[in-house]
Formats: structure tokens, sequence, C-alpha cells
């Protein structure tokens, strides 16, 4: 009878950890994000998302997983991600907040050129050889990459060219992972995203208190417009070669103008990505708009003495506004960088433009009128 307690006692040792190692975690939802979503299991996590592009169309998902997870099998052939994986390749600098509000810079092993990097940490870690930095098609740095041996490739896409690249890089057994923060309809929400990064690092606490954080602050502030009486109106974006991107209606850049009290002049769009248009439709709408803001990379007024921009009231009145303020040294924008996770601050800027009377003291960090 011993002997046989003895051989059960020993045989539950040897079984995978249930009790420990991969008892059922706490579970995590977003609140704000629409374009992901999250499962749980005991020791895996499933990570869904949804449209990575505009118009995609298609679901991409990915299994956490320890390895003393038991994974049902209709998850068996997922792409598989290591739970917690110690090193990281992020191909858009979007990413790169997440790393410092995770503590975990140490993870970053490669990057996009360090001209469009302005995180102080990891400009540091390229500089000294910690991460290795890639030009815009990672299909094209194959070599540099696998030198870095990573565990996981954060991408970004645009359309379905990254499908290849994502092939590519599996048949390199390399897992790479997009994001669709930027289709979020909601600010909150593109920010959110930093709790689908944290699931894959057992860190969706902190990530939580981080949102409870700036959610707290962007609300508050959106209360504080919801009352004005006079919603300025506002057109956005800029030319490049004869047509002018703008952001659509439902896009987190058409929300903020909203809760900032403005009236986007395309709130009416019911695009998740960029318009494009031809300067006569821009001008038919926007020739009487009273502000002008997030106008690519201009950095004054003197190249727009034409005819053609001056028929534009806000140029010609001067309330023009760029998010050219926090630039590095290669021109490289913190706008499209920490801007992805401090949604807050966007909108307090924003509201200072267009309602400077209800922030009063308040000076603008990204933004800067121009002259």
């Amino acid at each position: 009878m011993k002997k046989a307690a003895l051989a059960l006692i020993l045989l539950l040792m040897a079984l995978p950890a249930w009790g420990k190692g991969c008892a059922a975690s706490k579970t995590y939802r977003p609140q704000w994000a629409k374009n992901f979503s999250l499962e749980y299991g005991r020791g895996y996590k499933v990570l869904s998302i949804f449209d990575p592009w505009q118009n995609a169309g298609i679901t991409q998902r990915y299994l956490i997983a320890q390895a003393c997870a038991k994974i049902p099998k209709k998850y068996a052939q997922l792409d598989r991600i290591a739970a917690n994986p110690r090193r990281v390749v992020a191909l858009s600098t979007t990413y790169l907040p997440f790393f410092g509000i995770l503590g975990i810079q140490d993870r970053l092993v490669g990057t996009v050129d360090k001209k469009w990097v302005n995180a102080a940490w990891a400009r540091k870690r390229i500089e000294e050889g910690q991460a290795q930095s890639f030009g815009p098609q990672i299909t094209d740095h194959l070599e540099e990459l696998l030198a870095t041996r990573p565990d996981l490739v954060l991408g970004f896409g645009l359309s379905d060219q990254v499908i290849r690249e994502k092939a590519r890089l599996k048949r390199l057994n390399l897992v790479m992972l997009f994001s669709a923060a930027h289709l979020e309809s909601s600010p909150l929400g593109r920010a959110e995203w930093i709790l689908a990064f944290a699931a894959i690092f057992d860190l969706e606490e902190k990530a939580r208190a981080h949102m409870e954080r700036i959610a707290q602050e962007y609300l508050a502030l959106a209360r504080l417009t919801s009352q004005v009486q006079q919603r300025p109106s506002v057109f956005v974006g800029s030319e490049y070669k004869g047509i002018w991107y703008l952001p659509g209606g439902q896009t987190y850049q058409a929300t903020l103008i909203a809760d900032a009290g403005g009236n986007y002049l395309w709130s009416h769009s019911k695009l998740r990505g960029s318009l494009r248009l031809d300067f006569e439709s821009l001008l038919s709408r926007a020739a009487n708009a009273r502000f002008w803001i997030n106008a690519g990379r201009l950095t004054g007024l003197r190249d727009l003495q034409s005819d053609k921009f001056q028929a534009f009231r806000a140029i010609r009145e001067g309330r023009v506004f760029n998010y050219v303020k926090q630039l590095n040294p290669e021109g490289g924008n913190d706008y499209w960088e920490t801007g992805s996770a401090y949604p807050n601050r966007m909108l307090k800027d924003l509201i200072r433009i267009l309602h400077p009377d209800l922030l009063p003291g308040y000076e603008l960090y990204w933004y800067r009128r121009l002259q």
C-alpha cells in the first residue's frame, strides 16, 4: 500500500504543475479597443487581431503559451509565441513607449532606423550596439534581423504586402505580430494596445494601471469641453504629390478633435483610415475653416505665400498648428511615438489650441503655432 501511495505521489510530481505554473490566471479584457481580443486558458492565452490594416477583412491569431500548458486542438496550428520573450524586434516606434511603461527596455534587440527613434533609452541601445536598426522593408534586411536572434518580431502593416513578409519570416521560424492600433476610432482604444503587448509578457496589471491613469485625465478633459457653445471648424493633413491625405471620420484623430471641442470638417466620413483628396476638393470644404492642424512636416508658413494657400482662412489669419515641437536631431517626431500611449497629452494640446481659455497657463507639449 505504501509503495502504491509513493508511486502516485511521484506520478503527480511528474505531471505539469497545473496548480502552480499553469494555474488559471486573472483575465483581462480591453475596455476601449475594438481591434483585438484576449482569451485565457490554463497556461496559455490567445491574442486575436482584427483587420490589421484598412479593409484587410482577416483576423490574425496568436497563441501565447507556457511550456506546461495543454493546448486545445483548435489552437494547435496558431502562430505560437513563447511566454515572456526575452529578445524582441519592434518595427514601429509606436511600440517603444510600451517597453518603457512596462519596464522591459532590455528586451529590445532591434527597431527601425535610428533617425525615427526619439526615446533616449532606445537610441542609447542602438548607439551601444545592444539593438540593431533596420530599413523600412524588413525582408531586405533578413541577415541583420536573424543576427539579433529575436523571439518575436512586432510588425506594422498598411497593406497585404505584410502577409508576404510574415510568411517569409515564418519560413525562418520567426513569428511576426501585427498591430491594428492605428485603426482604432477611440484614442483610448489606440493606447489600450499596451494591454495586447503586455499579455505577451504577463504584465497586464501594469498595462491596466497605466490605462487607468491616462483614461482618468482624458475623460476629465473631454467633460471639460462637452458643454462648449462654439466648436471651431478644423481641417487636418497635408499634400503629397498632388494628393491631400487626411484622416477619415472613424479615426482616433477625428475623435480627438471632437473631444477637444472642435468641428472636424470630415467627421461625416465612415473611413477608419485615410482620405485622399485633390486640392480643389479640400479647398471647397476647408477654405473658411478656422484651424489647420497636423500639417505633415511643415515647420513654418514661409512656403505658403502663394494664392493657392492664401485661399485658406486658417493660413491668412495665422491659425496653423503642427506637432513639430518634439523632434530628435534627425527630424524624427515624438508625436507619432510617445503620443500613441498618451492620448491625454494629445487631447490637452488640442484643447489649448481650440479653447485656450479652458486651460490657462498650460504650455503646448507637441504642438506649436507656425509663423
